[in-house]
Order: C-alpha cells, then sequence, then structure tokens
C-alpha cells in the first residue's frame, strides 16, 4: 500500500513539472511572439527613417548642386566686374 501511494504521489509529481513545463514554455512562446513583434515594429521605423534619411541627402544634394551653380554664376560676373574695371581703367588712362 504504501509503495502504491508513492507511485501515485511520483505521477502527480511528474504530471504537475509536466504542466508547470508546458506553461513555462507557452509563456516562452508568448513573449518570443511579443518580442517578434517589437521587432517588425522597430525594423518598420528603421525602414522609415531610413527613407526619410534618403530623401534628405537627395534634398542636400540638389542644394549642392544649387548652390556650386550659384558659385559659378558668381565666379562668371566676378570675372565681368574684374573685366569691365580694366576697360574702365583703360579708357581712363587713353583719355588722359
Amino acid at each position: 500500500m504504501y509503495s502504491e501511494a508513492l507511485a501515485i504521489a511520483d505521477r502527480n509529481t511528474i504530471r504537475l513539472m509536466i504542466d508547470d513545463m508546458q506553461q513555462e514554455l507557452a509563456d516562452l512562446a508568448e513573449q518570443v511572439k511579443i518580442k517578434k513583434a517589437e521587432l517588425a515594429v522597430k525594423e518598420n521605423e528603421l525602414t522609415v527613417k531610413e527613407n526619410e534619411l534618403a530623401v534628405t541627402k537627395n534634398e542636400i544634394s540638389s542644394r549642392n548642386d544649387e548652390i556650386a551653380a550659384k558659385d559659378s554664376e558668381i565666379a562668371a560676373k566676378d570675372d565681368e566686374i574684374a573685366r569691365l574695371r580694366a576697360e574702365n581703367e583703360r579708357l581712363k588712362l587713353s583719355r588722359q
């Protein structure tokens, strides 16, 4: 009788341990599911930020091109001013 009671207790203990492990496994699976969802959200946020960065880089590149064009215009106008000053100076000297 005593050993039968121990055997039943052992079986019950084993069933309880199995139930606990199954619950722990289910809890871990749920945690993994939550972490995967969080990771997907973070990946989407990262993709949005990368797209925003690409747009910003394109805007900067366009602005740099505009600045380079303006610099070229300024240089051309500076050359024209220098040429006109030299011509003006030459005309002043020829009148004297």
